[in-house]
């Protein structure tokens, strides 16, 4: 008899545990995020929609995945400072660079409130025009062109041979025909230059610091190796920068 009560009491516990497991399901529906189909769990569901809201113009934000944990929309209020996909664009560069998360742009689902902007015609926008690269013994030279729509200037950076100060070398070369587009209006620190592995793929990523009359800022940039390492320098380098250079380029211009 008390063994029966027991099975009995075990029975009564299960039935009282699936409508508990039935709604943690369904929490965990709405919350998990997921990286190449593993799910993640909410804590980290959590910490992903946190991080985009700090991003520059963003509000709130809701992550909306599928039963396997693959994130299916991501939706967020943002202010009309910026253009839509410029924040699709942060969004998808945060998720790569610090969550590993590859997700597609037209997942992305940005509302704002307000007029959006709209800028009076296209904004600056910097191009590789060459790209020279020469080793002698145990030096090498590197020497970078960018081009806009109006002209093109050229930088040069030179340092030992290794295989890790040649994509800081492109880097500096990027950086110093940047500035002669910009001039004295800021200063460029480098502050790093990494190759990472993200979802089976190689990225490099370019970590850029702006000195100006009103502070500093430190921003990112991404690019996905293709054909060449240090060209994918170039853009990421680019990247960081290229969203101020649309500001900074017409002030530097002379009158």
């Amino acid at each position: 008899m008390p063994s029966g009560q027991r099975a009995k009491g075990a029975g009564l516990e299960g039935k009282e545990a699936g409508p508990a497991a039935k709604k943690a399901g369904v929490a965990g529906t709405e919350s998990r995020a997921c990286d190449s189909g593993s799910g993640l769990d909410r804590e980290t569901v959590i910490a992903i929609e946190k991080a985009l809201q700090k991003l520059p113009g963003v509000g709130s934000v809701r992550l909306l995945v599928n039963e396997a944990g693959e994130i299916q929309e991501v939706h967020a209020l943002a202010d009309s400072g910026r253009l839509p996909k410029q924040v699709v664009k942060d969004f998808e560069t945060l998720l790569l660079t610090k969550f590993g998360i590859e997700i597609d742009h037209r997942k992305i689902s940005i509302a704002q409130l307000g007029d959006e902007p709209k800028p009076p015609g296209p904004l600056p926008r910097l191009v590789i025009r060459g790209l020279e690269l020469r080793n002698q013994g145990t030096v090498t030279s590197v020497r970078v062109e960018l081009a806009d729509p109006e002209r093109s200037t050229a930088g040069a950076a030179e340092g030992p041979s290794s295989t890790t100060n040649k994509l800081r070398l492109v880097a500096q070369a990027t950086l110093a025909a940047v500035k002669g587009f910009t001039g004295d209006l800021v200063q460029y620190v480098l502050e790093d230059v990494r190759l990472e592995r993200v979802a089976r793929r190689e990225v490099v990523v370019v970590c850029v610091t702006l000195v100006g009359a009103k502070g500093e800022e430190t921003l990112l940039g991404t690019c996905r190796v293709g054909r060449d390492e240090t060209e994918a320098t170039i853009r990421a380098t680019l990247s960081a920068l290229n969203r101020r250079l649309g500001k900074l380029i017409p002030q530097a211009k002379p009158a």
